[in-house]
């Protein structure tokens, strides 16, 4: 029993909390075979992120290109 509770200490001590390192993340458009409008960031994506990218970055792409 006195092992089992020593190796605990010793996980509990190996487990970090908080950031280890930066998040990046990437959202793209997949039609086809083809990938477009990618956009690579730091930090999570919420709405706002979406948007801009959704009216930036995708819909110009969408109404230049022709697809079909």
């Amino acid at each position: 029993m006195k092992d089992y509770i020593e190796n605990m200490d010793k996980r509990r001590e190996n487990i970090r909390t908080g950031k280890k390192r930066e998040r990046i993340s990437m959202i793209g458009g997949w039609i086809g075979k083809k990938f477009i409008a990618p956009l690579t960031f730091t930090g999570g994506c919420d709405k706002e992120v979406l948007n801009l990218w959704l009216e930036q970055i995708l819909l110009p792409q969408l109404q230049c290109d022709s697809y079909g």
